[in-house]
């Protein structure tokens, strides 16, 4: 009888490297797969980033202490080097289509994100979402191509790309 071996699942995980001196990286494990990373935006106003991954998804995963709450731009941005961290992952959106969510950016203040989100074949829509709220806006409809949502440095404007082609019958 021979014995079947085992091998052991891999695992997902995201290292945390905190700019203190003397302060030892921590890793951190994701609560679920996540699938492959296809784009990573870090927050300017807190500790938390934006993914994109191949199955579609748009992810906002914060780094939380176990002793706190969740990181806010408004409260307390950091979250404790010193204290035990764990990763809080959330589905801020998913699109049906392959390549469906892309070029995700924050709003300097870290309240608002702009993605662009495949609706349709030909087409993607440039989103707005508020991560307090949910609300989701469409900015620009899938009729043509946008691509690469980007705020102004105020955060007072949206600017975005879109490839319009008109051929009328």
């Amino acid at each position: 009888d021979e014995q079947m071996q085992v091998k052991p699942k891999a695992k997902e995980w995201m290292t945390l490297f905190v700019a203190e001196l003397g302060v030892a990286p921590q890793q951190l494990v994701l609560e679920r797969s996540i699938g492959q990373m296809t784009y990573l935006a870090a927050s300017p106003a807190h500790d938390a980033v934006l993914v994109s991954t191949a199955r579609n998804e748009l992810l906002l995963i914060e780094f939380v202490s176990d002793n706190e709450d969740r990181p806010s731009p408004q409260r307390d941005p950091i979250a404790k080097a010193e204290s035990s961290l764990r990763l809080d992952t959330r589905v801020l959106d998913r699109s049906e289509w392959e390549d469906g969510i892309s070029d995700p950016c924050w709003s300097r203040d870290g309240e608002w994100v702009s993605y662009c989100r495949k609706d349709s074949k030909h087409g993607s829509s440039v989103m707005l979402l508020h991560l307090q709220t949910d609300s989701k806006t469409i900015v620009a409809d899938s009729s043509f191509c946008n691509t690469a949502p980007s705020f102004d440095p105020d955060g007072k404007y949206l600017s975005f790309f879109s490839a319009r082609t008109f051929a009328p019958p």
